[in-house]
């Protein structure tokens, strides 16, 4: 009786090692397949991680070509402003040039020894200092 208690026995443990080698392939088989999961959740982190250092790279280069391009229209504003001073500047210089050699042809054109007019060279000085000064102070206003 003793074998067949073995043989039944040992049947018992061939089904319980193929149902234990079956429930070992199952969990191998999920492990590989959490294994699998997780390294594609490594390789989707590492690459979100890649995207997220580019995200903040190319956000640092957008906030300073934003710096750079308001600094540059500020000095360009400034530096319009500046030529557009510079050129009422120089349309006045050159009015009061123009006002002045018309001034200088009426008193180079002048009867300076017209006894009529001018007592002397002084009060002949004093007439065109007089004319040039008007004619100047005029163009300015």
């Amino acid at each position: 009786m003793t074998t067949e208690i073995e043989r039944r026995m040992q049947l018992d443990i061939d089904r319980l090692s193929a149902a234990w080698e079956q429930e070992r392939n199952v969990v191998d088989a999920k492990a590989n397949e959490i294994e699998d999961y997780l390294r594609q959740l490594d390789e989707r982190d590492a690459h979100t991680a890649d995207q997220h250092s580019e995200i903040l790279r190319l956000t640092a280069a957008l906030a300073k070509a934003n710096s750079q391009t308001e600094e540059f229209e500020r000095k360009w504003y400034l530096a319009k402003d500046e030529r557009d001073r510079y050129a009422t500047i120089s349309i006045t210089a050159l009015n009061e040039r123009d006002a002045a050699l018309v001034e200088l042809g009426y008193i180079a054109n002048a009867k300076r020894f017209d006894r009529e007019k001018f007592d002397d060279d002084t009060s002949f000085a004093d007439w065109a200092q007089s004319r040039a000064r008007a004619a100047i102070t005029k163009e300015r206003k």
